[in-house]
């Protein structure tokens, strides 16, 4: 007996991975905060994986938007951003 099989990958392409901690999710929707020049955004994402400490964010943040990382919970839409460098 003879069986012809075809699997199928799924395509890989770059991630873009921010700390778990930078996620906040209220009624099952995440977000983060990206910053937009003194101030932050408020972007509803979608999530992929989880590598570590990290989560992988398949839409709403693009590579080279700088993501709120730390006081997520006290910040709001439109709030000015304090930058650490």
């Amino acid at each position: 007996m003879f069986a012809t099989a075809r699997i199928e990958e799924a395509v890989q392409r770059p991630g873009i991975l921010v700390p778990a901690s930078a996620v906040r999710t209220i009624s099952g929707t995440s977000r983060v905060f990206v910053l937009v020049g003194d101030h932050v955004q408020e972007q509803i994402v979608t999530l992929g994986q989880t590598v570590g400490d990290h989560v992988e964010v398949t839409t709403g943040v693009a590579t080279g938007d700088v993501v709120a990382t730390s006081g997520v919970n006290q910040l709001v839409d439109g709030a000015r951003a304090a930058t650490a460098k």
